[in-house]
């Protein structure tokens, strides 16, 4: 019976639909839940929901699905705080905490080789970032939504 719920949410119910289901369920059953992980999963339905309404509204303006799409997911991703990239370091910053709980107390070469790796991406991330900071909003929304539709294998890719 289970696999016959989960495929009729899957065929009738969205993504964001389940995730709010879920939700419930999870809020109804007498499981000790955390604030923290609770406030990110109304944050992630939330801003969900706003990229569906906003594909929506683009594909009511005549877009294309897939356009309407990666246009809604540039316009939530560049709405976020006055810098953009905080959310990625705010999320490497989570990840190397995590990583610290589990690592084994030694530290071997192959952490000393991720560390440098990091600190390379996250130095590169800054300076790429001046960059976009330096272009118009127009041309960078045209980016990012070339970006987005690049990344998930949409044909219009090239403007």
């Amino acid at each position: 019976m289970g696999l016959l719920k989960e495929t009729l949410m899957r065929v009738f119910v969205g993504k964001s639909g389940r995730e709010a289901i879920h939700a419930y369920n999870k809020a109804q059953s007498l499981e000790v839940r955390d604030a923290a992980t609770d406030e990110q999963i109304a944050t992630n339905a939330r801003q969900a929901r706003r990229i569906e309404d906003r594909a929506m509204a683009h594909q009511e303006e005549g877009m294309v699905l897939e356009e309407a799409r990666a246009l809604a997911l540039a316009e939530t991703l560049t709405e976020q705080a006055e810098a953009p990239h905080s959310a990625i370091l705010k999320a490497l910053q989570a990840a190397d905490a995590k990583l610290g709980k589990t690592k084994s107390k030694m530290p071997t070469k192959a952490d000393a080789h991720r560390e440098e790796l990091i600190a390379e991406a996250v130095s590169a991330i800054r300076k790429k970032q001046i960059d976009l900071d330096k272009l118009d909003p127009d041309l960078r929304a045209k980016l990012t939504v070339m970006a987005v539709g690049a990344l998930l294998g949409g044909s219009n890719t090239r403007q």
